[in-house]
């Protein structure tokens, strides 16, 4: 008589460790997808949401810098306040193509701002870059 019981003491406690190692499994599972998984790109002020993937973009060489001599007379000048940097492109949008970038604490003169305000053109004092960054990413020098 004291087998069956023992039987079913071992069945079920083979039954039960077999499903805690299952619920174990699981759980580990989950965690390991949800730590080996990528975090979602950051979106910056400066950057809308609508904004296209990189790879619809068409590549496009960048253009020469061809700018005249740099000349605070043209507009103003300012320096990056953006700590990142700012990304200078060829026409007042976020999808146009990137053309070079101007570095945190770099001097730029301001040549004009956007109709809407929202872009000012920027001729770099030390690339001759020229093009257009995001506005309220610049602070006036006096």
């Amino acid at each position: 008589m004291k087998s069956p019981k023992f039987f079913r003491f071992l069945l079920g406690s083979t039954l039960g460790f077999v499903v805690l190692g299952i619920v174990l499994f699981g759980l580990g599972y989950l965690v390991v997808q949800r730590l080996s998984t990528p975090p979602e790109r950051p979106v910056f002020d400066n950057e809308r949401t609508n904004q296209p993937s990189p790879s619809a973009q068409p590549d496009k060489p960048a253009p020469a810098a061809t700018a005249p001599s740099p000349s605070p007379t043209d507009g103003y000048l300012a320096t990056v306040s953006f700590s990142s940097g700012l990304s200078v492109r060829d026409n007042p949008s976020n999808d146009a193509a990137r053309i070079g970038g101007v570095g945190f604490e770099e001097e730029v003169v301001v040549l004009e701002d956007s109709a809407d305000g929202d872009w000012q053109r920027i001729r770099s004092q030390t690339s001759n870059v020229e093009g257009w960054v995001k506005a309220g990413n610049l602070k006036r020098v006096n």
